[in-house]
């Protein structure tokens, strides 16, 4: 689904996904927060370079590559809000567009419920260019989704495995 919101002269497409993972919320915090091993988990994943040593915390930074429709691209990605074991807030910066993704866990009957919202945050656009991106926004959204979805299934199989 995409949503939009306008606040302040920008408009934000959101995209949120679901899932339910029968591990414990512990075992599915330490996949997502497992940055080193990030490209075994995650099938699109392709590289991770560190930009900050130490722990998954705040401020920390890194480089990731992913395969998306058959081509690669790296961003450089930094936790920028984070609540052990409940949530995690991923920012980015590409073209003028801020990207975040937003990781929320809530432990459920033994298991993990994951709701993970994407935005992009980018200036209004008016005329052609509008119309434009509003029908890239319907595109990129869906591919988004899918993305997501499938990372979700990696995090799931291994969070489960570790169970």
């Amino acid at each position: 689904m995409l949503l939009q919101a306008r606040r302040d002269q920008l408009v934000r497409n959101i995209v949120e996904v679901e899932k339910f993972v029968n591990s414990p919320i512990g075992n599915v915090w330490r996949v997502i927060t497992d940055l080193d091993h990030s490209p075994q988990i995650l099938s699109s994943v392709t590289r991770v370079e560190r930009l900050t040593e130490g722990s998954f915390r705040v401020g920390m930074r890194w480089r990731e590559t992913r395969k998306l429709l058959g081509k690669e691209a790296t961003e450089e990605m930094w936790v920028s809000a984070m609540e052990v074991p409940g949530r995690i807030v991923i920012t980015s910066e590409d073209g003028g567009v801020r990207y975040v993704s937003e990781i929320h866990l809530t432990e459920v009957n033994g298991g993990t419920d994951v709701v993970y919202t994407f935005s992009a945050e980018l200036p209004e656009l008016h005329g052609l260019r509008k119309l434009v991106s509003n029908t890239l926004g319907y595109l990129g959204a869906a591919i988004t989704k899918r993305m997501i979805s499938q990372d979700l299934d990696d995090i799931a199989r291994a969070a489960t495995a570790a169970h």
